[in-house]
């Protein structure tokens, strides 16, 4: 789990293109999510995280980013040690994290992952993920993770986790992929999140170290599919090094 838990409608208002109000994606299929979602109170700035005013509640947090059990296999939880015993997957382990850290809803990825560029593909379906989310709707929704490079079949993917399993977003890691996000190969998946009124949350920044992967989504390719599809919300997670 992440640890900068964050308030959700500051993150669906981190729009990088359009004038669409933040609660533009909040209705539509797997709404019963998204409408929770937005009954979160909104933060004025960054400057309130986690702190309150004299005689107001403590705000209602959320972690928008926790993978639904860790790809273990992959180089870099080696080289730090982690094996499957790091936990996930069951509701009494997030729902005991997330009480320890004071978070109120967590945003659960059915991640999708390469052993390095080109190897093999690891991670979780949608159909593992759907029955934490029908038990605690109030306290989880979720990310369609995904491979970019299967074409239709992701297409088709991800229609099933949105519109019938009721997922929130899309996700995806570009850097296990090796391909720019700004590629066109890219481009039917945003279109398809666009058409759905589904935010796409990606990884932006650095890739992970000892995994064989490529470092190729930055904040100036997000600029370049932004124009594209100004309807289009991005959620730029992990905005690591150099753009901290």
């Amino acid at each position: 789990m992440d640890t900068d838990a964050t308030a959700p409608e500051r993150i669906g208002s981190s729009r990088l293109a359009g004038d669409v109000g933040p609660a533009r994606w909040l209705s539509g299929p797997g709404s019963y999510n998204r409408q929770r979602f937005a009954e979160v109170p909104q933060l004025k700035d960054d400057s309130q995280h986690n702190r309150t005013e004299p005689g107001t509640s403590a705000p209602r947090v959320i972690d928008p980013s926790v993978n639904f059990r860790p790809s273990t296999r992959l180089g870099r939880y080696g080289y730090f040690g982690m094996d499957d015993s790091v936990g996930g997957g069951s509701a009494e382990f997030f729902l005991e994290m997330m009480e320890e850290g004071g978070v109120e809803m967590a945003g659960v990825i059915a991640n999708r992952a390469a052993n390095g560029v080109g190897g093999e593909e690891m991670g979780n379906h949608v159909d593992a993920v759907a029955p934490l989310l029908e038990s605690y709707p109030d306290r989880f929704f979720g990310w369609v993770g995904i491979n970019p490079l299967l074409g239709m079949e992701t297409i088709r993917y991800i229609r099933y986790g949105i519109e019938t399993l009721g997922f929130t977003g899309v996700h995806v890691y570009p850097h296990w992929f090796g391909l720019d996000i700004n590629h066109r190969r890219y481009y039917p998946v945003y279109s398809v999140c666009a058409e759905l009124g589904v935010p796409i949350a990606m990884q932006i920044g650095s890739q992970s170290m000892r995994s064989r992967a490529k470092l190729v989504a930055t904040p100036e390719m997000v600029d370049d599919v932004a124009f594209d599809f100004p309807e289009l919300t991005f959620v730029a997670i992990h905005n690591g090094w150099p753009y901290e």
